[in-house]
């Protein structure tokens, strides 16, 4: 074991899987290119000191080889890790050479385009046919994929060179030195070191764009410059991209994202007012409806439980603090809901799961719900301290 940096993946293939509900395990992600890159290089090196495990003997505790006990899944899970480092360095192969020595450049340039391509595009097709379809109605986060796209264009030389030196050092270590292979840091350790690793990055990154510079001159001269053109400039620009993708946001930026989530927190909340003004009513015994289908067909879902009357409840309360209804007209609706529900059937003080929104009726199978309980007397809480103040206000307003 004392070789294996990336042990987890052959103990999972050892201990099998089993289903744990009840365990949520969380990782944090890198906050910059740099600590990610480093995290990278040490998951490559990992993955290429256990290569030896997709043949069919392996090495036993005694340094002797013995048979794989691994069966065909768990090796080709080694075989799929080998295969996703390897893939900026064949495409950087691809795109040189093809520029180079392939009589038909933009051919290469395009399949290597359309691979980085058509994963940032669906996302947007995906947006685009949603939003025809009336289920989303804005943008947001639909061009996240094509940014990353760019970006990831930009930096294909720079993961090309870590992937490879990570795998020759592997390499060298697991063949010749057999020292260093267990060498990793902490994502704290990385962190605190975030500025170091920054600087060499972009010491690599200002390389990488120099030697771009260079290849144009290259590929001019074979009249090639044009298909190749879109990779690179951008790989010239890449240590412009780190910087960008580096810098710490400015409060102007975060006024911008502040004031553009409000807008989408308003726009949502008059969208969830909105369901209930229209379907809150005398016809529905002044009940929630559970929900309401738009799609295909239109439909109202009749029903309704406790969680549904609590949330029409502080709906009707946020709806008055959003300027939507007046103070008085958060006390006639609230006052009418809980006039309806005194009259429903209970069962030791409980009320039923589901009634009827028309005939305020218990609907069968007739049982509680503690949660939807539960669900109903935490709003209570906030109904309470409201309609107090909202009712001082309007007695103040009256004496005045």
């Amino acid at each position: 074991m004392e070789t294996l940096l990336s042990h987890d993946l052959l103990e999972g293939s050892h201990a099998g899987v089993g289903l744990a509900t009840d365990i949520e395990l969380f990782e944090h992600m890198p906050l910059d290119y740099a600590g990610y890159c480093k995290r990278l290089h040490r998951w490559i090196r990992g993955d290429w000191q256990i290569a030896s495990w997709i043949l069919g003997r392996v090495p036993a505790a005694d340094r002797s080889l013995q048979p794989n006990p691994l069966n065909a899944i768990s090796r080709w899970r080694i075989l799929e890790n080998l295969r996703r480092s390897l893939v900026p360095v064949a495409s950087m192969l691809l795109l040189l050479l093809g520029w180079i020595v392939s009589p038909a450049p933009g051919a290469w340039s395009l399949v290597v385009g359309l691979a980085v391509a058509i994963p940032a595009a669906a996302p947007v097709l995906d947006r685009l046919a949603r939003r025809v379809r009336g289920s989303v109605l804005g943008w947001q986060g639909a061009h996240d994929e094509l940014l990353r796209a760019l970006v990831l264009v930009a930096f294909l030389p720079h993961q090309a060179l870590l992937a490879t030196d990570a795998i020759c050092r592997a390499m060298y270590r697991r063949i010749v030195s057999r020292r260093q292979l267990l060498e990793w840091q902490t994502a704290e350790h990385a962190a605190a070191a975030s500025r170091i690793h920054l600087d060499s990055t972009m010491r690599q990154m200002i390389g990488i764009s120099a030697c771009s510079l260079l290849l144009i001159v290259a590929l001019v001269s074979r009249r090639a410059f044009a298909p190749g053109s879109f990779f690179v400039l951008l790989w010239i620009a890449s240590p412009a991209v780190l910087y960008w993708l580096s810098r710490p946001g400015g409060d102007r930026a975060r006024r911008n994202l502040l004031r553009e989530n409000q807008r989408r927190l308003r726009g949502l909340a008059r969208q969830t007012w909105r369901f209930f003004d229209d379907l809150v009513g005398p016809e529905t015994n002044w009940l929630p409806p559970d929900n309401t289908q738009l799609a295909l067909h239109i439909e109202v879902a009749g029903r309704t439980s406790p969680t549904n009357i609590g949330l029409w409840l502080c709906s009707a309360l946020a709806a008055h603090d959003f300027g939507y209804i007046t103070a008085d007209n958060v006390l006639d609706r609230c006052s009418k809901t809980m006039d309806t529900t005194e009259r429903l059937q209970r069962y030791e003080g409980h009320l039923l799961n589901w009634y009827d929104t028309r005939t305020a009726e218990p609907l069968n199978p007739r049982y509680v719900s503690t949660v939807d309980s539960g669900n109903l007397l935490a709003s209570f809480g906030p109904l309470r301290q409201d309609v107090k103040r909202l009712a001082a206000a309007r007695c103040s307003i009256m004496s005045a």
